[in-house]
């Protein structure tokens, strides 16, 4: 099994990182949607939406929203929360979905690079790609590796709800990895996270090898310019507009 099958399906997943809160999702959605200037009946894509926080954002503005993920666990919780113009859909985000049926496909909070073969990697934007109307927007929120790496290896316990998570991170090229111990009720539990680390300048090559062009790039949620600091790396394409004649 995948690292992200078991772990984001585990019950202690949402425990671990319930300060990600509805707030911090909001007023990210907020800027980007201003920044992108879509209007509130777009129809959009949130690809790996996991529990749904940033889908009810963009729903909440009025657009149609699909969120798609892997996890069955993390769309049962997306799918309390029903609101009339949001739907999920269990999805492997390296197969095309509804080809050119969105405005706009979001890939954000690092939900990239999770796989063995970096030919997947492509493929999750290819298919984002195809996903796309002409003219269309994708949106992708990754780590800065230059603000993580310097201060890899670290170790951490974080205690929540009763719940004991040691975690260690540590880096051995081209993954960063974070392994993970839950203590809980006497019992252990082991999983790990890891992603591939990526540039900016490599995602760069990434999307435009695709065929998307890049036309702005953020440095975090507040939408700064980017910086060689900037905790986050937010990068914005879009997909050729077609003519005819």
């Amino acid at each position: 099994m995948n690292w992200f099958e078991s772990w984001f399906d585990s019950p202690w997943y949402p425990i671990l990182y319930a300060q990600r809160n509805e707030q911090e999702a909001s007023d990210f959605i907020e800027k980007l949607v201003v920044s992108l200037n879509l209007p509130p009946a777009s129809s959009v894509l949130d690809l790996a939406c996991g529990r749904g926080r940033h889908a009810r954002c963009m729903a909440s503005l009025g657009m149609k929203v699909t969120g798609v993920d892997l996890s069955e666990t993390s769309l049962a919780y997306a799918r309390s929360i029903p609101l009339p113009n949001l739907s999920y859909v269990r999805h492997d985000m390296r197969q095309p979905l509804n080809t050119q049926a969105f405005d706009a496909v979001f890939n954000l909070f690092t939900s990239f690079g999770y796989f063995d073969d970096p030919e997947d990697d492509l493929k999750v934007i290819r298919a984002a790609r195809s996903s796309l109307r002409s003219g269309g927007y994708f949106v992708i929120d990754y780590l800065n590796p230059n603000v993580v790496l310097p201060f890899l290896p670290t170790q951490e316990d974080v205690e929540r709800s009763g719940v004991l998570f040691q975690l260690k991170r540590y880096h051995q090229a081209p993954w960063i990895f974070k392994d993970i111990v839950v203590h809980v009720q006497g019992a252990s539990h082991h999983y790990q996270e890891k992603v591939r680390c990526y540039s900016a300048l490599e995602l760069a090559d990434i999307l435009g090898s695709s065929g998307l062009n890049i036309i702005q790039q953020w440095g975090d949620y507040q939408l700064n310019p980017p910086h060689a600091q900037s905790p986050r790396t937010i990068i914005i394409c879009q997909n050729p507009i077609s003519t005819s004649l």
